[in-house]
């Protein structure tokens, strides 16, 4: 029987590792990587959510580009594998697996990638080509205990670290670092560790190190501002955006470093950025000066922007993600415009008046709104309940970014419908005023004249809706 079992298992390792051979020679051929997640029904201890609600998420970025992506995956009761085209030699991942507990890894284009589980704790395999030992699982293998971070320390004290222990605290992640970076030292003496992986971890310690203790930052050298290939690491990003809001300070006391304009015109005169560098600030800056300014001062910074970087591919990219296009249309305040998935656009009167003789019920949204993306699972089951009645589910998101709209549409399970709305003229259509809708989610309710009978409808989840409805098909 024993015998048995052994072959068993030896028999199903054999299928894993030549199916993982067989996705590999197909990655290298067709710029790949796959990850083949093993089945881990774990329960977290700590649940870290996501905007869009997913718990313990899986990041992965490529070298060569700042954008990372959530990867999603669904191994709770069985096996998931994963395909993805990648453009970039190197794909950094950051894996939260038990928040804030947090695995880094880094691949190669042509990967295949098996994760295991031992008690939700995840290790992974590289198929395809020859590693050395520890690179991958190096935080698995070396237990160094990091310092609590702000989110543990206020979990388990239910308060912010005081003075004393803020001071502390950047002692005890100065030694954390130290401790990491001699076992590295150590591995790559003994070739145990490819070079690239050491850096990906020793540069993950020193930016994390420096983002603790902003008072590193009056002694980092010129190099720190020119690390091109490290812009696809979070940590790299965050000790930026550190050191321009330092700098903002240092200039004009009075000024607001928050303020994306300001970030972006010091940005712009700045020499002490790579290109590189300094075109992934511009870019970042501008976008959140779209998403929080009006339409003339983000077609005015759009234009310095045109004007001044260096890869005009990111001006494509602006301009289709923030639909500049349509910037005369979002200036209207009669006429209430919407586009849809196709781009294809509508009217507020246009909706109505196709759906005369219904009830409409709208959902104001966003990508970026949890609670909105919370409660759309109830809105879409609600709109399995009435399909066969005469009522219309529309979806509208008030989303500056186009692109986000789009994700989390295709996420949230909404691109397939033709309600699926963007909301081209938020917030200047006058249509918005008079709701005064600054705050979402917001809902509404049309009876079958087309006339807005509540301007707060009840939430998806409440059986208060479904007694507007009732009431309302019956009128």
């Amino acid at each position: 029987m024993l015998k048995n079992l052994h072959f068993i298992s030896f028999f199903f390792m054999f299928l894993a590792i030549n199916s993982a051979k067989a996705h590999t020679n197909s990655c290298q051929q067709d710029n790949e990587i796959v990850f083949i997640f093993k089945k881990n029904d774990h329960v977290p201890t700590t649940k870290y959510r996501t905007i869009s609600g997913t718990i313990n998420p899986i990041y992965i970025s490529e070298q060569g580009d700042f954008k990372r992506s959530e990867l999603i995956i669904n191994n709770k009761s069985k096996t998931d594998t994963i395909s993805r085209s990648v453009k970039g030699d190197l794909i950094c991942m950051t894996y939260i697996y038990d928040s804030p507990k947090t695995y880094y890894y880094l691949f190669q284009k042509g990967d295949t990638i098996i994760f295991d589980y031992e008690n939700g704790v995840p290790k992974a395999t590289i198929f395809g080509r020859k590693t050395k030992e520890f690179d991958c699982n190096f935080e698995v293998s070396f237990k160094i205990q990091k310092p609590l971070d702000d989110f543990e320390f206020f979990d388990q004290n239910k308060r912010m670290r005081n003075e004393l222990e803020s001071k502390k605290h950047k002692t005890e992640i100065h030694d954390y670092t130290v401790k990491i970076h001699a076992t590295l030292d150590s591995l790559f003496a003994k070739d145990l560790i490819s070079k690239n992986v050491m850096k990906l971890y020793k540069e993950h310690t020193k930016y994390y190190e420096i983002n603790v203790n902003k008072e590193l930052l009056s002694k980092i050298s010129a190099d720190d501002l020119k690390q091109d290939d490290l812009l696809y690491m979070r940590g790299y990003q965050f000790f930026l955006d550190n050191y321009i809001t330092k700098k903002i300070k240092e200039t004009n006391t009075k000024s607001q470093p928050d303020n994306p304009k300001i970030a972006f015109d010091y940005v712009l005169k700045s020499k002490v950025f790579s290109v590189i560098v300094k075109d992934y600030l511009l870019y970042t800056t501008l976008c959140r000066i779209i998403e929080s300014s009006s339409n003339v001062d983000s077609e005015m910074y759009f234009e310095k922007f045109k004007q001044e970087v260096h890869n005009k591919e990111m001006c494509n990219e602006i301009f289709e993600k923030y639909a500049f296009d349509l910037s005369k249309m979002k200036e209207e305040k009669k006429i209430t415009y919407f586009l849809n998935s196709a781009k294809q656009k509508f009217t507020l009167d246009e909706i109505l008046s196709k759906n005369k003789n219904k009830v409409i019920y709208v959902d104001f949204w966003a990508s970026w709104c949890g609670p909105c993306r919370v409660s759309i699972p109830a809105f879409n089951n609600l709109k399995k309940m009435y399909k066969d009645k005469e009522v219309v589910f529309v979806n509208i998101s008030i989303d500056k970014d186009l692109s986000a709209w789009k994700m989390a549409s295709d996420k949230e399970k909404l691109f397939s419908s033709s309600s699926n709305l963007f909301a081209v003229n938020y917030p200047n259509a006058e249509f918005y005023q008079d709701l005064q809708l600054k705050t979402i989610p917001r809902y509404l309710l049309y009876n079958k004249k087309g006339e807005l009978i509540n301007n707060t409808a009840p939430h998806p989840e409440s059986k208060e809706i479904e007694i507007e409805l009732d009431k309302l098909l019956q009128e």
